[in-house]
């Protein structure tokens, strides 16, 4: 029976997560202004052009923050995992220290 070796650096795991927070934050943000834009040229004309960009833009603004909701649930979800990992550990530190 083959035994499988798992290697979990958490740190380096807090670290990546924690990057790609804020490059999570920063796309939030770029998007809140391009919204804010958008917006403010919708108030500068009028007719079809402008119904037909608005909504598509609405609908890919929607997608973009769906996309941005889910990953920043992953990257909760690592974060949790690192924790569960770490007291993991721990625990058989304990567990074997105390033999």
């Amino acid at each position: 029976m083959s035994t499988i070796r798992l290697t979990v650096d958490t740190e380096r795991l807090h670290y990546d997560v924690n990057e790609m927070e804020i490059q999570l934050q920063g796309i939030e943000v770029d998007m809140s202004v391009i919204n804010q834009e958008i917006n403010a040229l919708g108030t500068m004309w009028s007719g079809q052009a402008k119904e037909t960009l608005s909504t598509s833009f609405n609908e890919s603004f929607e997608a973009v923050m769906s996309t941005l909701e889910r990953f920043g649930s992953y990257l909760e979800r690592l974060e949790t995992d690192k924790n569960e990992y770490n007291n993991c550990e721990a625990s058989v530190t304990s567990l074997v220290q105390g033999i």
